[in-house]
């Protein structure tokens, strides 16, 4: 998952850390990398029209290129990098949602030889039907 921060030259979001297969991923826990041009930042920002109009006249460059698809990370639910960010690592990134805006994203990268774009969709498929499915636990009170 990540969080948003405001970082050097621009927004960025914070690597809460990750793993494929028994190696670490690419960035490090900690670490930090743009909204713009990336899976998990379009998936940030598919819910945050105020940060997408901040983004826009900051980096009008950045936005322009990135703006169809964050687009289309809010009307799939999802967003994917495939091997445009980190050359030969492809992505895919689901919101999680709070108070209607996206809060948080998981994410699944690897080698873009091992995650082509239907393995991608494939699994924001799955990610979403977890999401959906999981739901805070109540108390069960009918034996009082």
């Amino acid at each position: 998952m990540s969080g948003r921060r405001r970082g050097r030259g621009g927004h960025s979001r914070r690597h809460a850390g990750g793993v494929v297969g028994t190696r670490p991923g690419r960035g490090p826990e900690g670490g930090r990398e743009p909204l713009l041009g990336t899976a998990i930042g379009h998936a940030l920002l598919s819910s945050r029209t105020d940060l997408r109009h901040r983004l826009a006249a900051d980096q009008p460059t950045a936005w322009k290129e990135a703006a169809d698809s964050i687009e289309q990370a809010g009307t799939d639910g999802y967003a994917l990098d495939l091997a445009d960010f980190h050359p030969d690592i492809s992505c895919v990134a689901v919101p999680l949602w709070e108070d209607n805006r996206a809060r948080a994203a998981i994410a699944v990268a690897g080698p873009a030889t091992r995650l082509p774009e239907a393995r991608l969709h494939q699994i924001a498929a799955h990610i979403q039907k977890v999401i959906k499915g999981a739901r805070p636990q109540t108390p069960d009170h009918s034996d009082m």
